[in-house]
């Protein structure tokens, strides 16, 4: 990760973001639920969702984790 240890991170309640704690960092959770509202992290979702956009219509479905560093160097 590029997140120096002991930063506090906040996310909303997904559970994939569950193992940051054992990984060194604080985790605070926005939003527990999933509700449609109020948007708490809105360049975060922006960033993110084109991020995901621009992926799949460039490698179209052939992204690779393992690749990710090359991928945002473009």
């Amino acid at each position: 990760m590029s997140v120096a240890p002991g930063s506090v991170i906040h996310t909303d309640g997904w559970s994939g973001h569950g193992g940051l704690s054992q990984r060194g960092y604080s985790h605070e959770v926005i939003r527990p639920e999933g509700d449609v509202g109020e948007d708490l992290l809105p360049r975060a979702h922006r960033v993110a969702g084109l991020l995901k956009r621009w992926l799949l219509g460039t490698y179209q479905g052939a992204v690779r984790f393992s690749h990710l560093d090359y991928y945002l160097d473009e």
